[in-house]
């Protein structure tokens, strides 16, 4: 079984894989891979690399025959280039779209999307003192969300919603019962 976690930032995918990344529930848990080798001048080549990376270790999770829970899957790298692109006024996400055929992304997924509204968003990045800017700027997070309403549903088959306005053990259960199903 593979899933993946999305929401907007503040959502508590990050909270809920440090939490997972531990023995005793027996999942493989794929972060962010930053491959350092790769051409920082193009971004939009950057995260698609890296995407490629989580996905090859998340397939070989699989082989292995390990659950696998993966924290953000490529819909997040479309949705931040989408936003980014709408403020900034750049053709990141245009060019994104292209790359993300779904021959590069064949594994099933279940895609677990906690929701939360902009503003329970904003107020959970304002209080990690190392947030970036850019998850704090609610015109970028209106746009993420609109990127997520409108396209998420185009581009995932099998999606699971979470309320994510809830408190964290709350919503770490509910995931731990659906990764358990």
């Amino acid at each position: 079984m593979f899933f993946a976690l999305e929401g907007l930032p503040g959502s508590g995918k990050t909270t809920i894989i440090d939490n997972l990344n531990c023995n005793r529930f027996n999942i493989s848990i794929v972060e962010q891979i930053i491959d350092h080798d790769n051409n920082l001048d193009d971004p939009a080549g950057y995260y698609f690399c890296s995407d490629l990376l989580k996905y090859k270790k998340a397939a070989d999770f699989l082989k292995e025959g390990k659950k696998v829970v993966m924290d953000r899957s490529y819909f997040s790298t479309l949705a931040y280039f989408y936003a980014f692109d709408e403020i900034f006024k750049t053709d990141n996400y245009n060019i994104l779209i292209k790359k993300y055929n779904k021959k590069s992304f064949k594994i099933a997924q279940s895609l677990i999307f906690i929701g939360v509204n902009i503003n329970n968003s904003l107020v959970r990045k304002n209080r990690k003192s190392t947030s970036d800017y850019i998850w704090c700027n609610k015109e970028f997070l209106l746009y993420m969300q609109d990127f997520y309403d409108k396209e998420i549903n185009k581009l995932a088959d099998n999606i699971i919603y979470l309320d994510g306005n809830k408190n964290f053990k709350e919503i770490f259960k509910e995931i731990l019962k659906i990764i358990n199903e």
